[in-house]
């Protein structure tokens, strides 16, 4: 009892979504290099942290539903419709996300006992860098497009 109680702690703790969004934000402009006008970072930290509580309330309900083996497009699908969302209607960068952090929190929930308390952060973790790689990516892209225009 006392295990799964401080287990349900630091899960919580690292499923804390503005924590999550701010490392993210911080650990990939580091890792790539890109500095963001301060503007363009409040905007990316605000739509982070969105993708952060969807990826944590989808987590809630994301399993491998029809057993082939792996959590794929449909068991997002389905997910998400639990939570009020529907999959055609969300950015095509939060579908990538998903689908990857879904690919990364399957992996871990796999780990006996400990796995399916720290699927739900790493589902949200990995969704949120896989998402905030995509936006930056874009934006260095138009940075570049912009400076070779003038």
């Amino acid at each position: 009892m006392f295990m799964k109680s401080a287990l349900s702690k630091v899960s919580l703790k690292f499923s804390n979504a503005q924590s999550i969004a701010s490392k993210t934000i911080e650990k990939v402009t580091k890792e790539t290099g890109t500095i963001l006008d301060d503007d363009i970072k409040q905007q990316l930290k605000q739509q982070t942290l969105d993708v952060v509580k969807v990826a944590l309330s989808v987590a809630k309900n994301l399993a491998d539903l029809n057993s082939d083996g792996k959590v794929d497009k449909d068991d997002l699908k389905y997910a998400l419709n639990k939570v009020g969302l529907v999959w055609d209607k969300i950015d095509s960068d939060l579908k990538e996300a998903l689908l990857l952090g879904g690919v990364a929190s399957f992996g871990v929930s796999a780990v006996p006992f400990f796995g399916k308390f720290l699927a739900i952060p790493t589902f949200a973790g990995a969704t949120a860098i896989f998402f905030v790689r995509a936006k930056v990516a874009a934006i260095s892209v138009k940075k570049i497009i912009k400076k070779n225009q003038k």
